[in-house]
């Protein structure tokens, strides 16, 4: 007789190691909507007055502005017709601006005088009319965010927010493209890139400073607004150089 086969136990299942997930990367969204901004093109003739660079629109002068490297084309080109390509400056009253480029023909697409606004449509202690703010984005170190900046705007069919202590009412976050009106220095509103939003991106409030930049920073505020604090006592700036621009991205431009 055959003798039965002895079974074969089963083999056990092999422990199937655990599924890892990778970690996604965290990358900032710097989609327009989720900074502040202020940029646009002015075409203007360039003067010297004492030693400052002005940018003359129509009748009207403005201060002007410039970083090393435009200090260099604006040599070449004094009393002449130039396009700029700048951020818009203010603290509630008068105009000025910080040039990033500039050429007697334009660089890229844009119409002079018209500037992309992105920030909060309010009313602020220090003025007596309603300003745009542009706030300082947190998208970059501490050291190269620029100041707020508070804009003078012309916008009749929109009423500015208004701080009320025992209001629910909060701050909305405007998009719009606004005109330079040169005689009456200030903005005038033209249209919205987009619907207005409830929520407004996130900004810097305080930014940290030590004793010594604290006391540098007073000193300087005494003094005309149209030189920068020196950086060292080696180097010395242009004097048509400033600290705090409304650095924020163009419309072509990507956040850092």
């Amino acid at each position: 007789m055959t003798q039965p086969t002895t079974p074969t136990p089963p083999t056990p299942p092999t422990p199937s190691s655990p599924e890892v997930t990778p970690t996604p990367e965290v990358k900032l969204d710097t989609t327009p909507q989720n900074y502040y901004q202020a940029i646009g093109w002015l075409r203007g003739k360039l003067v010297q007055v004492e030693e400052r660079f002005q940018i003359k629109v129509k009748e009207s002068l403005f201060p002007l502005y410039l970083p090393r490297k435009v200090i260099a084309v604006a040599n070449n080109h004094i009393d002449q017709i130039v396009w700029i390509k700048c951020y818009p400056q203010s603290k509630g009253e008068g105009l000025s601006f910080k040039g990033v480029w500039m050429g007697t023909e334009q660089l890229e697409k844009g119409e002079a005088g018209i500037f992309v606004l992105r920030g909060v449509w309010q009313f602020i202690p220090q003025c007596r009319r309603p300003v745009f703010t542009i706030y300082r984005n947190e998208l970059k170190d501490y050291e190269n965010r620029p100041s707020n900046q508070h804009l003078p705007l012309i916008w009749a069919d929109q009423p500015p927010y208004r701080f009320r202590k025992d209001s629910e009412e909060k701050p909305k976050f405007y998009q719009i493209t606004a005109r330079l009106i040169p005689q009456r220095a200030c903005f005038g509103f033209v249209s919205q890139i987009a619907d207005p939003q409830d929520f407004t991106p996130r900004r810097v409030k305080k930014p940290p400073m030590d004793g010594q930049s604290a006391a540098s920073a007073a000193k300087g505020s005494k003094g005309s607004t149209l030189t920068e604090k020196p950086q060292s006592k080696s180097k010395k700036k242009a004097p048509a150089e400033v600290e705090t621009p409304v650095e924020t991205p163009s419309t072509s431009e990507s956040v850092s």
